[in-house]
């Protein structure tokens, strides 16, 4: 009995023990879900009891493990201090030297790494290494943990490739220990990814992360800290490799989810917030770039202290903006301070500290101290050498920079040798080139930006070496290197599948252009060789409309490349998901509405996402669409010249930085000019737009004089520097029509009103005045190869469908982000109505017997509908110009309530559209300004359309009443209907409108007739009255033979845009027309129900 009661006792004794282990163990893995759940505060008490009942069952291992996970949490939990502390005291219970004693060493490594104290942080993590090394097998998961925290803190330190080794290594362990698809591995793969982006390897650095993000959404397990760090990280890549949109994205996307787990107040926001504010510096948007820096500098201020390095980055880019708007002494303040902190944080030899001295070595450089500068550089070159042996592009930036100093300081050949030693720099060591006559290849450039950057800095010092000793070899040996600039420029294109980023590289090779044709305008004075202009002209072309060329060249390639077309609707499918979706975030971020703001933006990723991969997809499945898609080939000289009329000029401007060229072309010669703007040119421009544009400056009695003599003064100096010498070279030959190419602000005058000889009086009289349109047909184009690649149909009789859209205006808002809107038709935030242009439109509706859409049959959901119905489209409505936003300028319809649609039609909205109307008038205001992106013009409404596919618009320059509105473009319309040319129809409307008896002398300014200009394809769109529709349809069809047998038309005159062939086009027409009978009834009148959308 007795043995029985001693067996009883002690089993119920164990059971006691096993049972308050297993509550010890319940309450462990309650704390892990709390903290998943990020319920620290409740995590951290339960794991203490359970810490607890260890402590006081004796298990002694078991309440170190639940401490480690203690420790765990509170790192989570930003504890650090506390995290610091507990983790110290677990190594005074462990023995030192086993693997719990590795973990606490592996906490501490974290605590120190979080405080930006990386040494010791990489000492506790060498410390963790060796006993897991010494205590666990080969390929444990643990050993990996500890090799990719070391890797990590090695980045932090400069060490990039004992990091790489390291950071491969762990990955290695984890794919054998763990397989490739585990968290862990995704985990280590994007940290290896994080060093391709440090090494300027930026290409595989986008790859390797995002295929790490890929395995923790598949897992459904992305809202967590490192994916946080790895959308950052992502971002951060595609900044370097300048594809801003995606970095915008990605960081946006990374914000979000942290947002989500940690506020709006966490510390961590702060590089995301940086690298946001370098994005809007590239677009220009210094004010929004410093808002962004500066929260990031409170947030680091506030919750780390006065030495981070975070602090230092967040100083380090208000700096930048600063130097970007030339307050240069403000930017060395905050580059100093960054100094500083770099210094106190880093060893001296660290690439933080390097990439300092360069940044106050280039505000030297900028305040003229050359000396100062130099030694700056100096110093930063060598520190930089101490971490980057050869070939890293912080070698190669720094290079440069020397180099550009010294051809400040007029040292050409030492210039010539730094910038050689940039090239080499940016390209693996086996690869460099030391004879300065050559290059290293250009392929294996490490960043290609850099190395054109740093190309035509060596082209544009042998330029000038040519200057000082008129050694005609230097000057070639730049021509050459220009070649090769534009060559490598091509390849760079090829490189962006987003829009906005292409506008931002087109700023970059338009700098590379200018260069360019002043080395080929010197040559030519030397040589006075033909191929110099020629290829001038090739260069001036290369700079313009490009994003608008990639479009009309991606067009043709969908065309003609055998492409099925399920995938072409795919891809315009792919192209209106994106638009919807931003349309879609833009609203939610206007309402501030977060919860609708967190989906658009993780749609908006995944739609580019696909869309992005859909198109690569075709580029490597379709290799002829790739070849067509980035053909890069611009309309030669003398293409443009057979596309010429006898009696027509082309007038071609180059607008550069300090000089403007001017190509003057007929159908067999051509001349260049140049002209060196100074100081006030910019200054004029908008003086002599106030002079035209604004109607209280203009009409004002305590004014009108002034604006009567800044007008004149301005319009006939405009003519002396402008056009004067251009069309002096062609004074022998009788030619009534102009095509202008303007560039830049040129963009913003028509140039018909300017005047050859001031009035001999000073009475003033606007009617009298002798504007060039009394002498000439003008009309615009946006390039001379998109005025010969886009065409409009051939004229064969066809009956052609208008449809006119004038909306009515009661309470309507205006976007509060406009800030160019004439204050006549908007008043306190309400759309002035606009009777005179409906009016209008039914009038025309009934010259040409076709569609108006007036009061509420105009919103935005019928125009979307109908359009690619009509021929012509007119838009008799109020624009609203965005100058924050180019892409968010829109057309305003009729404001329905209840309506799908916000009846505002956006500029990204139409980028996304694919129009075959031949003919757009866009009788909106402002719909030709905009504002001016260097290297593809003007950002305006009526560009939109041109990417849409429209060959012919006719756009507004500035808001003009609404009464002159009608009153031309009914004008305009009636003499188009006589089979006359678009820009001679505008032309003959507006000298109407100046000899018409009825209208007041006060009306003849300008302002009121001017602001129309036809830009694209002026062919006629009817029949001349006169003419037999026999001779008509004999003399279409003579042209159709002709052209075609000497191969100067247009692709685009036969084929629509997206269609193989005329069989295909008439199969999807007939689709599209059975398509709109089905919204309505049909009828053979003009119809004013609303859901009848056409005849």
């Amino acid at each position: 009995m007795r043995i029985a009661l001693v067996i009883f006792l002690f089993f119920m004794a164990t059971f006691h023990i096993l049972s308050q282990d297993n509550q010890a163990n319940t309450w462990l893995e309650e704390g892990r879900d709390l903290s998943k759940k990020r319920e620290y505060i409740e995590a951290i008490k339960i794991t203490t009891k359970a810490a607890n009942r260890y402590s006081y069952n004796g298990q002694k291992t078991q309440r170190i493990k639940a401490l480690i996970n203690l420790t765990e949490i509170l790192l989570l939990a930003d504890e650090n201090y506390e995290a610091k502390k507990l983790a110290t005291s677990i190594l005074q219970l462990t023995s030192k030297e086993d693997t719990l004693a590795a973990s606490a060493f592996h906490l501490l490594g974290r605590v120190e790494f979080n405080d930006a104290h990386f040494k010791e942080a990489l000492n506790y993590f060498t410390k963790s290494l060796t006993i897991r090394k010494e205590k666990l097998p080969e390929n444990h998961p643990e050993i990996a943990k500890s090799l990719q925290s070391i890797g990590i803190t090695q980045s932090q330190l400069g060490q990039i490739d004992l990091a790489f080794e390291n950071i491969n290594t762990a990955l290695n362990i984890n794919n054998i220990a763990l397989g490739e698809n585990h968290l862990a591995t995704a985990e280590t793969l994007g940290n290896l990814g994080t060093i391709y982006s440090i090494k300027g390897e930026n290409n595989r650095a986008t790859k390797t992360i995002q295929k790490a993000i890929d395995i923790f959404k598949k897992e459904n397990n992305e809202k967590q800290n490192i994916v946080v760090e790895l959308y950052f990280q992502l971002g951060n890549a595609f900044i370097n490799k300048d594809n801003y949109d995606l970095g915008l994205m990605n960081t946006q996307r990374g914000l979000t989810i942290l947002e989500g787990l940690k506020g709006t107040e966490h510390p961590s926001r702060a590089p995301f917030l940086n690298n946001i504010g370098k994005i809007k510096t590239k677009s220009g948007n210094y004010m929004q770039a410093l808002d962004f820096y500066h929260q990031a500098l409170d947030l680091v201020e506030f919750h780390k202290g006065a030495l981070h390095p975070d602090l230092a980055e967040s100083n380090n880019n208000i700096a930048a903006v600063l130097h970007a708007r030339g307050e240069l002494d403000s930017a060395l303040v905050f580059y100093k301070i960054a100094l500083r902190i770099n210094e106190d944080v880093f060893d001296e030899s660290h690439p933080k500290v390097a990439e300092s001295w360069g940044n106050i070595g280039d505000i030297y450089f900028e305040l003229e101290m050359y000396d100062q500068a130099l030694a700056f550089y100096n110093n930063a070159f060598t520190k930089y050498q101490d971490t980057y042996q050869s070939g890293h592009i912080a070698l190669s930036k720094v290079e440069q920079q020397i180099g550009k100093t010294f051809l400040k300081k007029g040292g050409l050949k030492i210039a010539l040798k730094h910038f050689q030693n940039s090239l080499n720099a940016n390209v693996p060591f086996q690869y460099e080139v030391f004879d300065i006559l050559k290059n290293p290849p250009e392929d294996k450039a490490l960043d290609k930006n850099l190395f054109l950057s740093t190309l035509t800095l060596k082209a544009q010092t042998q330029t000038k070496l040519f200057l000082t000793n008129n050694k005609i070899t230097h000057l070639k040996l730049a021509y050459q290197n220009f070649l090769l600039c534009d060559q490598l420029i091509d390849e760079i294109r090829r490189s962006f599948i987003e829009y906005n980023d292409q506008l931002i590289f087109n700023r970059i090779a338009s700098q590379v252009y200018e260069e360019a044709i002043y080395n080929c305008w010197v040559l030519k004075n030397q040589t006075e060789e033909i191929k110099y202009v020629e290829q001038a002209f090739y260069f001036s072309e290369k700079s313009k409309s490009n994003a608008l060329l990639q479009s009309f060249s991606n067009d043709k390639a969908l065309v003609f490349a055998d492409i099925p077309d399920s995938l072409v609707v795919q891809e315009v499918s792919l192209k209106i998901s994106i638009s919807v979706i931003q349309k879609y975030l833009t609203n939610a971020l206007q309402t501030k509405d977060s919860v609708k703001t967190i989906l658009a933006q993780e749609r908006l990723l995944e739609a580019k996402g696909t869309y992005n991969q859909f198109v690569l997809q075709l580029e490597n499945d379709y290799p002829h669409y790739y070849q067509l898609k980035y053909d890069n080939t611009v309309s030669t000289l003398e293409e443009v010249q057979n596309e010429l009329k006898v009696g027509t000029t082309l007038i071609e401007f180059f607008a550069g930085e300090k000089q403007l060229f001017v190509f003057t072309i007929n159908s067999n010669k051509i001349h260049i000019d140049h002209i060196n703007k100074n100081q006030d040119y910019d200054n004029s421009v908008f003086s002599f737009r106030k002079s035209i544009t604004n109607i209280e400056y203009i009409t004002h009695r305590d004014s009108i004089e002034h604006a009567w003599k800044t007008y004149t003064n301005h319009a006939h100096n405009f003519y002396n520097l402008l056009l004067k010498k251009p069309l002096n070279h062609f004074s022998k030959i009788d030619f009534k029509k102009l095509i202008i190419i303007p560039d830049g602000m040129l963009g913003y005058i028509p140039f018909e009103i300017l005047i050859k000889e001031k009035p001999n009086t000073e009475q003033i009289n606007y009617a009298t005045l002798n504007y060039l349109l009394h002498q000439y047909s003008i009309s615009y184009a946006f390039s001379s190869t998109m005025l010969v690649q886009q065409k409009g149909s051939l004229l064969l009789n066809k009956k052609l469908n208008y449809g006119g859209f004038a909306p009515v205006y009661s309470s309507g808002k205006i976007s509060d982000t406009s800030t160019l809107i004439n204050y006549q038709y908007f008043k306190k935030g309400k759309y002035i109505d606009l009777p005179a242009s409906r009016k209008g439109v039914e009038y025309i509706a009934n010259l040409l017997d076709g569609s108006a859409f007036v009061g509420g049959q105009a919103t935005e959901s019928v125009f979307k509908d109908t359009s690619d119905h009509f021929d012509i489209l007119h838009l008799a409505m109020h624009g609203v110009y965005d100058d924050k936003n180019p892409l968010n300028s829109n057309l305003a319809f009729t404001q329905l309530k209840n309506s799908n649609e916000d009846n505002h039609l956006t500029a990204a909205e139409l980028y996304n559209m694919d129009m075959n109307t031949e003919l757009v008038f866009v009788g909106a205001c402002n719909s030709g300004f905009g504002k001016i992106n260097k290297g593809e013009g003007i950002m305006s409404l009526s560009r939109a359309f041109a990417y849409a596919g429209c060959p012919s618009i006719i756009m507004s320059l500035w808001s003009v009443p609404d009464d002159e509105t009608a009153t031309i473009t009914n004008i305009f319309f009636k003499q188009l209907k006589n089979g006359t040319t678009k820009d001679i129809a505008l032309r003959k409307a507006k000298l109407k409108y100046l000899t018409d008896s009825n209208v007041p002398p006060d009306r003849h300014h300008p302002l009121f007739w001017a602001g129309f200009v036809p830009i694209g394809d002026m062919v006629p769109l009817y029949s001349p009255t006169t003419l037999s529709k026999n001779w008509t349809l004999l003399a279409s069809l003579g042209m159709l033979m002709l052209t075609l047998f000497f191969g100067r038309l247009s692709w685009r005159r036969f084929i629509p845009k997206r269609e193989k062939s005329i069989i295909v086009y008439l199969k999807f027409h007939t689709k599209m027309t059975k398509k709109f009978t089905q919204f309505g009834h049909s009828c053979n009148k003009r119809c004013t129900k609303i859901n009848c959308y056409i005849k």
